[in-house]
């Protein structure tokens, strides 16, 4: 069985094991391309992370629990599937750590947030907010959580959107461009050799 099957199939069981887990993991990778969408969490947030200033909202206490309901199951799971002989990657870390408990935790921990940020369906609805769920860079740390008013989620998406597809057009147009160069090089390439193959053959 193939790493992706072993990934379906590990995101599988997380979802028959959480409650609501259909709502929540997507057992087809989404990654956290939706997430492009909507602005990304500030450094300054990051850091008031580092100091366990997590926010004390009720989405947010709501969320990371979730998270880490999700992130335990799915580190159970990695465990259980490697003592049965899969995810060769994380049975060859392992013996690379030995005895080191600490750094077999932290490829287990590293491998499920991966396997979170890929699968997880971050944005969530809750108490009347929409929430997105960022994950921490450090396995160790806990979640970023951003909540939005319906209008508000919408509008900036809607804009954001815009945005990109302005971006998107603009790119086209230079790329409309080169193409156009690039024929008209291919052209006067191959008239130029006519031509000089011409002259050989007088």
């Amino acid at each position: 069985m193939g790493l992706d099957e072993d990934h379906a199939a590990l995101v599988q069981e997380a979802v028959s094991r959480i409650q609501g887990g259909s709502q929540r993991l997507s057992v087809t990778p989404i990654a956290d391309g939706i997430k492009i969408l909507l602005e990304r969490p500030h450094f300054v947030e990051w850091d008031d992370q580092d100091y366990g200033n997590f926010g004390d909202s009720d989405a947010t206490l709501s969320l990371t629990s979730q998270y880490r309901e999700e992130i335990n199951t799915i580190e159970t799971l990695l465990v259980e599937m490697v003592q049965v002989g899969r995810f060769e990657i994380i049975q060859r870390v392992f013996q690379t750590a030995g005895n080191d408990k600490f750094a077999r935790n932290r490829a287990i921990a590293g491998y499920a947030r991966e396997l979170w940020r890929d699968h997880a369906i971050p944005i969530r609805f809750h108490n009347g907010k929409i929430c997105v769920i960022w994950p921490p860079e450090d396995v160790l740390h806990l979640p970023i959580i951003h909540e939005y008013d319906p209008c508000q989620f919408f509008t900036a998406t809607g804009n954001t959107v815009l945005e990109m597809r302005k971006a998107f057009e603009g790119e086209k147009k230079k790329l409309g461009i080169w193409k156009n160069i690039a024929i008209f090089s291919l052209v006067l390439l191959c008239l130029l050799g006519f031509i000089g193959f011409s002259f050989l053959l007088r």
